[in-house]
C-alpha cells in the first residue's frame, strides 16, 4: 500500500494498494522493474491508517486502523474496494490476523489462547501484544505479561512464533518476538567463544 503525496482528492488523502509486477527483459538482456498499477483507491476518511493486506482464505483483506490512538482496527475486503464498496467486515471465519510488518492468518483452532475473529498486533500505551475482537470492538492481552516481557529457559507462547513470522528481522534470523529489541539481539562471535 502506498499514499504518495500530494494524492488527495479535495481536501482528503488517498491511499493505493498497487501491483507490483516482476522485472521484465528488455531487448539488451537487462532487467527492469514495470511501472507499479493501481489496484484500488482507499480514502482517508474510509481508513485514515492502512496497515497490511492479508490472504484470508480465499479473500485479500486491507487491515488498517481508524484512529491515530491504534485501537481501533477495520477489515475491508480488496475486492469491495475495488469497486468503492467499503464495507468493513466483523468475521474472518474464525480465523485470526497477526500483523506487523506482514500479515498473517492463522485458524484459531490452533491457538487456545486467542478467539476467533480477533486481530493480533502490539497496541500502544504500554505496549504488548492485544488481540482486537472484530465483532464487539474489544481489545485484551493477546499473552499473559511473564510471556510478553521475557521467559526461562523453557517453550514460548506459540503466539509469539506466530507473531515472530510478521517481523522480518527477527523471523529471519530464527528469533522470537520479544517486547524489546535487545531480547532480539544475537550475541557476537567472540562472545559465543
Amino acid at each position: 500500500m502506498h499514499t504518495p503525496f500530494p494524492s488527495v482528492w479535495g481536501d482528503e488523502k488517498i491511499h493505493h494498494v498497487l501491483c507490483v509486477d516482476p522485472p521484465v527483459t528488455q531487448d539488451d538482456g537487462g532487467l527492469a522493474l514495470p511501472q507499479p498499477k493501481s489496484v484500488a483507491a482507499i480514502p482517508s476518511s474510509k481508513l485514515v491508517n492502512p496497515v497490511s493486506l492479508v490472504e484470508c482464505g480465499s479473500e485479500i483483506l486491507v487491515l488498517g486502523r481508524n484512529d491515530w490512538c491504534a485501537q481501533q482496527i477495520i477489515i475491508y475486503k480488496l475486492a469491495g474496494i475495488v469497486l468503492q464498496r467499503f464495507i468493513p467486515i466483523e468475521s474472518i471465519g474464525g480465523n485470526t490476523l497477526f500483523f506487523n510488518e506482514r500479515g498473517i492468518s492463522v485458524s484459531s483452532r490452533v491457538l487456545p489462547t486467542v478467539r476467533g475473529d480477533n486481530v493480533v498486533y502490539i497496541c500502544a500505551g504500554p505496549p504488548h501484544l492485544a488481540q482486537y475482537n472484530l465483532g464487539s470492538g474489544s481489545l485484551s492481552p493477546a499473552i499473559d505479561t511473564c510471556s510478553l516481557y521475557g521467559r526461562a529457559q523453557g517453550p514460548s507462547n506459540l503466539v509469539h512464533y506466530i507473531f515472530s513470522c510478521c517481523i522480518r528481522d527477527p523471523w529471519s534470523r530464527g528469533l522470537i518476538f520479544r517486547r524489546t529489541a535487545q531480547d532480539w539481539s544475537l550475541p557476537d562471535e567472540e562472545e559465543q567463544v
